[in-house]
């Protein structure tokens, strides 16, 4: 029973001796794909960075043409009820005038 225990113990040791040996044979590739890895995320985050960027330029481009926009419609709106008075004004003018003509050529008759 002791030589098995013996045995095994020895067995153990080879095994853990192997274990470590590879470990430090892949240490190296290990940390080369961590450091590949780290450089693939950082360039990834460096384009998420400008394309961000790009997109709030965009953003306030065109937030500024909507307000551009908006004052145009504000103006074309005043100068559109402007003509509405006017040709208001002219209609009824000319209703008056109509009707005053009529009465004066009635009183005429």
């Amino acid at each position: 029973a002791r030589a098995s225990v013996s045995a095994l113990e020895t067995k153990l040791r080879e095994t853990t001796e192997q274990l470590r040996e590879a470990q430090k044979q892949r240490g190296p590739d290990l940390e080369r794909a961590r450091l590949e890895g780290a450089k693939t995320f950082k360039t990834r985050v460096d384009a998420l960075s400008t394309q961000h960027a790009d997109l709030e330029r965009e953003l306030v481009k065109k937030s500024e043409r909507i307000a551009t926009l908006e004052q145009e419609i504000v103006h074309a709106r005043a100068a559109f009820d402007e003509l509405k008075r006017g040709a208001t004004y002219k209609v009824q003018s000319l209703e008056r005038k109509i009707a005053d003509d009529a009465s004066t050529l009635k009183a005429m008759a």
